[in-house]
């Protein structure tokens, strides 16, 4: 198919890659069809001498089909782009994927050692970040966490320790 796209690493990649396909090869038709057509008009209606410009108001339905019916068929084929991209979207974001992040986490250090990988849940507990990061993770975020916590970890600062509050929340030291 499109084989510099990179590897599917997600249950989801595939129905993903299909879409992106999807809208490739339909957007690169149109774009040669275009450039075909174009060039075409080109030749065919260059300067000759002894034959004048017309000019075209395109009142005439006939002269208004060379715009309304590929208008029309974009139209229909985008509806059928976003209809399939519906599904793909509801399946990715309204489905959770089989396993948890631990299974995850475990292929990418498997398949990818070099890898920094960052768990991110809602349901984390001391544990979970134990596990996470005994098994290889480079950092551990509990939701909801400060964008300086996650920013600490992505530029390689170590994050400050964070420290229980009275509400029970994480707060980071100054």
């Amino acid at each position: 198919m499109l084989r510099w796209l990179p590897e599917n690493v997600s249950t989801y990649g595939a129905d993903i890659d299909a879409m992106f396909a999807l809208i490739y090869y339909i957007v690169g038709f149109w774009f040669l069809l275009t450039w075909g057509v174009l060039l075409f008009f080109v030749f065919r209606y260059r300067r000759r001498a002894g034959h004048r410009a017309a000019y075209v108001q395109g009142e005439r339905f006939r002269q208004a089909a060379w715009i309304l019916v590929p208008a029309f068929i974009v139209t229909l084929l985008d509806l059928g782009i976003d209809f399939s991209g519906a599904k793909v979207w509801d399946k990715v974001k309204g489905r959770m994927p089989p396993g948890d992040g631990m299974n995850i986490l475990s292929y990418a250090r498997t398949h990818y050692p070099q890898a920094k990988v960052i768990i991110m849940t809602a349901f984390g507990s001391d544990a979970m970040r134990q596990r996470a990061l005994a098994q290889g993770a480079h950092a551990f975020l509990s939701k909801p966490f400060s964008c300086e916590a996650l920013l600490a970890i992505l530029t390689q600062e170590p994050p400050s320790e964070p420290t229980r509050s009275a509400a029970g929340g994480d707060q980071h030291a100054p």
